[in-house]
């Protein structure tokens, strides 16, 4: 296909990329954003406190910087491509706020800039070239209040079942996310889905206004699917399979769970958390429990399973994992908090495990809110 110019009459589409010390698969994937045969407007890309020079490899693949401002480790830099028509706005953020911060953000950043239409990616996406035009046949044909490109695994080719799926409200605890089966989703020009994780969603200006943005106090894992039960409540998602993103760092989510297992079978289970990364598990489970306590038909079930989960748990802790105390006081951790819908400190688990005291999370987003209304005003000047 030839490549379609972005005009100014034409909606305003941003790209918004969340990357994280992974700067060749960010490189590849803005080259596949510059290769679309519909043009984006812009690419926002979000660094979350990247240890690697992410301004270097984004010269690298040709941009040049433009103007730049940098205030308490936050930094705004906008690039041109030499080749290619897209502006590339990049903002690193001061810590790690997750893949949720991340594109709280970076959709923050891209309403302000004037986005008409978001497209939400990780860095390790690579939209096929034709991807963001099949959108919009699909926007053509079909109303919804948003859209979102078919994720497929790089690796095999396959489709990736828990991208894209159906929710299970009766028994979310059993199994949550249910993937399309049975479809023929390649001779479909759109079906209707529940849940489009952050690899493809396509979502426009006037749904942002009525559901807003991602949650960011969720930090990572589940907040797609958080933001797609806001969606859902007002109108459909459409998954457009002719519209496909190749995922690199294809990770196969369970619909359960963690620790879905009998008692019988718990001396044969082998997957353990490293203590390292332990601290992730948090914001998984409490997440989870967080949205089934709110959207389950039947809390007397929900409770049943979110009791048997936890003694499963500790029982798993107890006989095969190190850190025994300070494992287990997390885990309580975990589950109070989604019961109780306490998001009040994101860097819980690191003080609990590790004894770390990173900053004060209300500071880090007051600073950087503080930051992006300066950027905001300073642009506004200049026109």
């Amino acid at each position: 296909m030839s490549k379609q110019s972005h005009k100014a009459t034409d909606p305003k589409v941003f790209a918004v990329v969340v990357t994280y010390n992974r700067p060749s698969l960010l490189a590849e994937c803005l080259r596949a954003l510059q290769r679309q045969t519909h043009s984006l407007a812009a690419i926002v890309v979000v660094d979350n406190a990247s240890t690697e020079d992410t301004v270097a490899v984004l010269r690298q693949e040709g941009y040049r910087m433009v103007e730049q401002e940098a205030s308490e480790g936050i930094t705004f830099v906008v690039m041109e491509a030499v080749e290619g028509s897209s502006l590339l706005y990049y903002l690193r953020l001061p810590v790690n706020l997750g893949g949720a911060g991340g594109f709280y953000y970076g959709m923050r950043l891209a309403l302000m800039l004037g986005a008409e239409w978001l497209w939400l990616m990780d860095d390790d996406a690579e939209p096929a070239a034709d991807a963001l035009e099949q959108l919009w046949i699909a926007v053509a044909k079909h109303h919804a209040a948003a859209y979102g490109s078919l994720t497929r695994s790089a690796r095999t080719g396959e489709i990736e079942p828990y991208h894209q799926c159906r929710l299970n409200l009766h028994s979310p605890l059993k199994q949550f996310l249910v993937p399309l089966m049975g479809e023929d989703l390649e001779h479909l020009s759109a079906v209707e889905v529940d849940q489009k994780s952050f690899v493809g969603l396509f979502v426009p200006r006037t749904t942002i206004d009525i559901v807003g943005l991602p949650k960011k106090e969720m930090f990572l894992h589940w907040d797609d699917t958080e933001y797609c039960l806001r969606i859902r409540q007002g109108g459909k998602i459409y998954l457009v399979p002719q519209s496909v993103i190749w995922h690199k760092d294809a990770v196969v989510k369970s619909g359960r769970v963690p620790y879905r297992i009998g008692f019988l079978r718990l001396m044969r289970y082998a997957r353990r958390d490293p203590y390292e990364r332990y601290w992730l598990r948090y914001y998984t489970i409490r997440n989870m429990i967080w949205i089934a306590w709110r959207v389950a038909e039947s809390r007397w079930e929900t409770l049943w399973r979110i009791a048997g989960q936890f003694v499963r748990s500790v029982v798993g802790i107890l006989l095969f994992d190190d850190h025994r105390w300070r494992r287990l006081r997390l885990l309580w951790a975990m589950y109070r908090d989604g019961i109780r819908s306490d998001f009040s400190d994101l860097w819980k688990p690191r003080r609990i495990l590790y004894g770390e005291h990173p900053p004060d999370a209300a500071a880090v987003a007051s600073s950087v809110e503080q930051f992006l209304n300066v950027v905001l005003r300073k642009k506004m000047e200049a026109v």
